[in-house]
């Protein structure tokens, strides 16, 4: 059971964490007709639906994370190293799954304009940055690129 927990647990935020990307699944789920109308203005998604679209988000990060390592050091970077360090890098995002049960539960659609999606946009300004420039010093140093003194001073 341990070992299961220590596999799965870094992907949690990976998948869930950021604010900004769960929006946009939100959005994706219902506009892809995964939700259903519980009533006239409140709408409720499809969990397995949202969770889907959830993962593929995140591949797709991953993915643009391969290639941009591949552009940055002349050479392709092997995804087996590179998994497990990009979703360590995504611990900062756990403030993001207090959103989370916000978008899985019935929503109303003013409240979902006024309350949650400036919430999700003001923690993406938050951790969107930091989670952004730790995946680019991941880049940096699966490539054996040197660091960047730029992405170091913006850390202190």
């Amino acid at each position: 059971m341990s070992k299961f927990v220590v596999t799965v647990l870094p992907f949690i935020p990976t998948l869930f964490g950021h604010p900004f990307y769960l929006l946009v699944a939100f959005q994706l789920t219902l506009g892809l007709g995964l939700g259903q109308t519980v009533s006239t203005n409140l709408v409720q998604v499809n969990l397995v639906g949202f969770a889907l679209i959830c993962a593929t988000i995140a591949a797709a990060r991953f993915g643009l994370l391969l290639i941009l390592c591949a552009l940055e050091g002349q050479r392709i970077v092997p995804a087996k190293k590179l998994i497990r360090p990009f979703c360590l890098n995504h611990w900062p995002a756990t403030a993001g799954l207090l959103i989370l049960p916000l978008l899985l539960i019935p929503i109303e659609g003013n409240i979902l304009g006024f309350i949650i999606s400036p919430l999700c946009l003001l923690f993406s300004l938050i951790i969107g940055p930091v989670v952004l420039i730790k995946n680019l010093e991941l880049c940096r140093e699966a490539t054996g690129c040197p660091p960047d003194p730029g992405f170091s001073q913006l850390r202190r």
